[in-house]
C-alpha cells in the first residue's frame, strides 16, 4: 500500500515537472517567434499561422498516423479532432476566462470571431458528410486539408 501511494505521488510530482517544462518552453517558442516576426517584418498573425502552428500539430499528426497505420481510424479522427476542441476550449478558453475573471476584458476582433464559427460549421457538415459517404472516407480528409489551407490564407491575408 505504502509504495503505490509513493508511486502516485510521484507520478503527481512529475506530472506537474512535465507541464512546468510545456509552459517554461511555450512562452520560449512565442516570445522567440515574436521577436522573429518583428525582425523580419511579419505579423504575428502569420508566424502563428505557420511556424508555430506546424510545430504545435506535429505531435498530433504523429499520433494519428500511427494511429491510423495501427487499424484504428476512429481513434485517429478522434484524435484530429479532439486535439483541435481541446486547443480552442484549453488553449482560448482558460486565458480568456482567467483575464475575465481577474476584471480585464479581451477583445476578440470580429472578423476571428466570423473564421472561427465558420470554422465550427465547416467541420460540423464534413462530419455529416462522413457519415453519409462512409464509401469516400478520403473525402472528409481532403475537405478539413482544404479548409485549414483556405483558412490559413484568409488569415495571411489579413
Amino acid at each position: 500500500m505504502g509504495t503505490t501511494v509513493q508511486l502516485h505521488h510521484a507520478a503527481q510530482l512529475h506530472q506537474v515537472i512535465s507541464f512546468s517544462w510545456v509552459a517554461a518552453l511555450s512562452w520560449v517558442i512565442v516570445t522567440s517567434i515574436s521577436q522573429l516576426a518583428i525582425g523580419i517584418h511579419l505579423s504575428h498573425a502569420v508566424m502563428g499561422v505557420t511556424v508555430v502552428a506546424f510545430g504545435a500539430e506535429v505531435p498530433d499528426t504523429i499520433s494519428s498516423v500511427a494511429a491510423a497505420k495501427a487499424g484504428e481510424g476512429s481513434m485517429a479522427l478522434a484524435n484530429c479532432m479532439g486535439s483541435q476542441i481541446t486547443n480552442i476550449l484549453v488553449g482560448l478558453g482558460l486565458p480568456y476566462l482567467i483575464s475575465n475573471l481577474c476584471g480585464r476584458l479581451v477583445k476578440i476582433p470580429t472578423g476571428h470571431v466570423t473564421i472561427l464559427v465558420n470554422s465550427l460549421a465547416f467541420i460540423v457538415l464534413s462530419m455529416i458528410t462522413e457519415q453519409r459517404a462512409p464509401k469516400h472516407p478520403k473525402l472528409f480528409d481532403d475537405l478539413v486539408a482544404s479548409h485549414t489551407t483556405l483558412h490559413n490564407i484568409i488569415l495571411i491575408i489579413r
